[in-house]
């Protein structure tokens, strides 16, 4: 799955979700493509979570 970035995340980070004042983890960064001010992420996605919920939600990595 492909997510647009304010900044590049490194490889490797985790992928997270903020939902209700509390953190999930949603899956890991695989590699990150594109322009360094807009770049792209690719994040590996854990099984059980579909794309669709995660539509205008705040992603972060750490």
């Amino acid at each position: 799955m492909l997510i647009r970035c304010k900044k590049a995340p490194r490889i490797g980070s985790r992928a997270f979700l903020q939902w209700n004042k509390k953190k999930f983890n949603f899956g890991e960064v695989i590699d990150v493509i594109g322009p360094v001010k807009r770049p792209w992420a690719k994040v590996r996605v854990r099984k059980g979570i579909k794309s669709n919920k995660l539509l205008g939600k705040i992603v972060f990595f750490e």
